[in-house]
């Protein structure tokens, strides 16, 4: 594998600046790794010449929002130079560990949340900023749940390089690197660069760029185009049943809901089509239980605030939100009004806000 010392001394070689077999001074060598090490510190402006993503996993603080990202930020980790591409909550741990993917919000779309200040056990999007020399990541909503991390997906910038260190990338990295240190160093020596090491230095950049280059083939569709959607009342995915009776394992219970018929308001109501089901909690107390809501709205970037609510305690026993063309279920942990001997009555209710809009839901309640 070549060093950053040959290196510099081949690309030197094909501007003139050095004959085969001749050395470069030490000063030549130290102007020529300056530029070497500016030119890989501007590379994350042509992301495409980045040959990896990394996912790193960041412990999650309760009830905070905004994390800063770089050493020695909240997130002691590599700043991401490009931007998140992608982002998951991560919950439990081993066998049982379980990644919630998120949505990366853009700025007009993070502008766009109303309520940045709803909580919930598992955050459903994220907006990054770039600010300098610290990232900033805000979580939306904001995690209310311990021992939850977030797991952020981003490029991966190319380290700058001393002399004798040993260069090892992937193909075509050694002949890009080579010939276009030597479009850099040319001014910076004074030398004019050949027609024919220009050339290859351009096929060069253009044959990393379409290694580089990953489409996601991941096609997803419209949940509100599918009656019965993504597994809540048909179609796959998660099963669905009705009935109340605690001694079905797992537990899956149907709380109804409409992909056709909307509701609208800025207060709490049950979702259209809703299922008021009667159970007596005490059965439940060996259950973790969560309630996965599939939700939308009219227009876009809506924040809609979903609970489901015990009918005979007069109070929510767990609540979550979701900006409504999230095309990912919302999930949030609840825990049943213990009250042994009562059956009580529970259903989906739902809220738009801060503005009234078209509103559609459906989901279940279900052991985890």
């Amino acid at each position: 594998m070549a060093t950053t010392r040959s290196l510099i001394t081949r690309a030197l070689s094909l501007i003139g600046v050095v004959s085969s077999g001749e050395t470069p001074s030490a000063d030549e060598m130290s102007d020529a790794l300056l530029c070497l090490n500016d030119m890989l510190d501007a590379w994350p402006t042509e992301r495409l010449l980045l040959h990896r993503q990394a996912r790193t996993v960041y412990d999650l603080v309760v009830n905070q929002q905004d994390y800063t990202i770089g050493s020695g930020g909240g997130f002691n980790g590599a700043r991401p130079p490009t931007g998140i591409t992608l982002a998951g909550i991560v919950t439990g741990s081993g066998e049982t560990q379980v990644e919630y993917p998120m949505r990366v919000l853009t700025q007009a779309e993070w502008a766009s949340v109303g309520v940045k200040g709803v909580k919930s056990s598992i955050p459903c999007a994220v907006y990054y900023n770039s600010t300098f020399p610290l990232g900033t990541l805000s979580f939306w909503p904001i995690p209310s749940a311990a021992a939850t991390k977030a797991a952020i997906y981003a490029d991966v910038k190319l380290a700058a390089l001393a002399l004798d260190d040993t260069i090892s990338l992937p193909e075509g990295y050694a002949r890009a690197l080579r010939y276009l240190l030597a479009l850099e160093l040319a001014p910076e020596f004074g030398r004019a660069v050949p027609p024919s090491v220009a050339a290859i230095a351009i096929e060069a950049r253009a044959n990393l760029k379409a290694s580089n280059l990953r489409p996601d083939l991941l096609l997803s569709i419209d949940p509100a185009l599918l009656e019965g959607g993504r597994g809540f009342g048909g179609g796959g995915g998660w099963p669905v049943m009705g009935g109340t009776s605690p001694a079905v394992t797992p537990v899956v219970i149907d709380l109804g809901g409409s992909r056709t018929i909307a509701v609208n308001h800025t207060t709490w109501v049950p979702v259209e089509s809703y299922r008021t089901i009667t159970i007596d909690s005490a059965d439940y107390t060996s259950y973790s239980l969560e309630v996965a809501v599939d939700a939308w709205s009219l227009n876009a970037l809506v924040t809609t605030l979903i609970r489901l609510y015990d009918v005979t305690a007069g109070a929510a026993c767990g609540a979550g939100s979701v900006i409504a063309t999230s095309t990912t279920p919302t999930t949030f942990n609840v825990t049943l009004t213990d009250d042994p001997g009562v059956d009580h009555d529970y259903r989906l209710e739902v809220m738009s806000g801060p503005i009234s809009e078209d509103l559609y839901a459906v989901g279940t309640l279900r052991s985890y």
